[in-house]
């Protein structure tokens, strides 16, 4: 009804920070569950920073329309330092054709120019709290390789023989809807 996940360095992405999952079945919402896990997780880290000072704070992710969970990061000290949006777009009607600058290149997916999307793809979210370096493993196991890519859907930007952008794009053949996944 009720779980935990605390990601301690190096596999949070960031050396001086853990990150936290908790999560409640929504049918057992407002029994202090909640609560219970942000404060196992909260000890867990506070024992984990006794055998390294390095380790400097706690990171959870809410959406800020959960008010009761934002509440109850607040009354645990917790302070908000950025938002993201998941967003989506029907496609009832065509898309534009992007308009690229006369040096750069949208071309569709190589397989053989996969390191080099890697590649780009770690220079682009260098310093992203919370994202590690994408190992080459990495980047079969999560990305490139996982059933739902689908590489007739992704593209890549090409200045100079290098790839400096990467749309990689999911559609799992049970889905009804895809992702832009990087």
């Amino acid at each position: 009804i009720a779980a935990a996940l605390v990601l301690l360095p190096p596999v949070s992405g960031d050396d001086e920070v853990a990150s936290l999952l908790g999560v409640v079945r929504p049918d057992h919402y407002g029994q202090g569950l909640g609560a219970a896990v942000l404060n196992w997780m909260e000890r867990r880290v506070q024992t984990a920073r006794e055998a390294d000072s390095a380790l400097q704070c706690m990171r959870m992710s809410c959406d800020p329309k959960n008010q009761s969970r934002v509440r109850l990061f607040e009354q645990s000290g917790f302070r908000p330092v950025r938002y993201s949006f998941k967003m989506q777009t029907p496609l009832v009607s065509s898309i534009a054709e992007p308009a690229m600058p006369s040096k750069l290149a949208l071309i569709p997916w190589r397989a053989e120019w996969s390191e080099s999307a890697r590649s780009a793809f770690n220079t682009s979210f260098e310093g992203h709290w919370g994202l590690p370096t994408i190992s080459k493993e990495m980047w079969t196991s999560r990305f490139v390789g996982v059933p739902q890519f689908r590489s007739d859907l992704s593209w890549l930007v090409v200045h100079d023989c290098a790839v400096i952008g990467v749309c990689i794009n999911w559609f799992p053949p049970e889905a009804k809807q895809g992702w832009i996944e990087a």
